[in-house]
């Protein structure tokens, strides 16, 4: 197949059933060649869409931005400033657990105010649900703090739980000699170890710090 405007080959169809579309030697069964600076492929779902999904010449995908700026760029289609965008991971199963990344801007208030989460729903002895923000495990905000069990960290690393728990593990150490702890419990800070199974920690206070 030729262009009406001109002798350049539009697409050719081998006697394989491989299908060449600005290429005579296709390699699979759609095979596209992309020498300009044009969309390699644009798809989209009304009319005059502002977010379709594409493979520019660079190569780069997008989904829901015609001007992918990576290799995979992800833009909701919610203009709102609760708008969200991610990526969700499901194993093959799709019974023990389900795993999302999550960009959502945080506050109506600071419209550059965005946080990225990494969220986790379990199955429960059935199938998960798909993981949203109250779900997050852990947080990142817009200036890099992170925050395990919180998504408002107030400082560079901050955890936060009932009873929550800091370990430093040396894998070379002998029995029972592994892990060194820090913990906050009732206003105090300890600090001592525990055994290999984590199972107890009484009685290995190196010393406490009272409130």
């Amino acid at each position: 197949f030729f262009s009406t405007q001109n002798t350049a080959l539009g697409m050719v169809m081998l006697d394989t059933g491989l299908v060449g579309i600005a290429s005579t030697t296709p390699t699979g069964l759609l095979s596209i060649e992309n020498t300009g600076s044009g969309y390699t492929f644009y798809a989209t779902d009304d009319t005059d869409d502002t977010s379709p999904f594409v493979i520019n010449a660079s190569g780069n995908v997008g989904i829901g931005i015609s001007n992918p700026a990576r290799t995979l760029h992800v833009k909701s289609t919610d203009t709102a400033w609760s708008g969200v965008a991610g990526i969700q991971l499901d194993t093959g199963d799709d019974i023990q657990s389900r795993v999302a990344i999550i960009h959502q801007i945080e506050s109506a208030s600071l419209a550059d105010d965005g946080g990225l989460h990494f969220a986790i729903t379990q199955s429960n002895g059935g199938v998960p649900n798909n993981p949203t923000v109250s779900d997050t495990k852990l947080f990142i905000n817009e200036l890099g703090n992170v925050g395990i069990g919180t998504t408002s960290p107030n400082w560079l690393l901050q955890a936060n739980g009932t009873r929550p728990f800091f370990t430093l593990s040396d894998d070379s150490a002998g029995t029972d000699l592994k892990h060194w702890y820090l913990s906050s419990q009732g206003g105090n800070l300890y600090v001592g170890t525990t055994i290999d199974t984590y199972a107890t920690t009484t009685g290995y206070q190196a010393f406490t710090i009272l409130n």
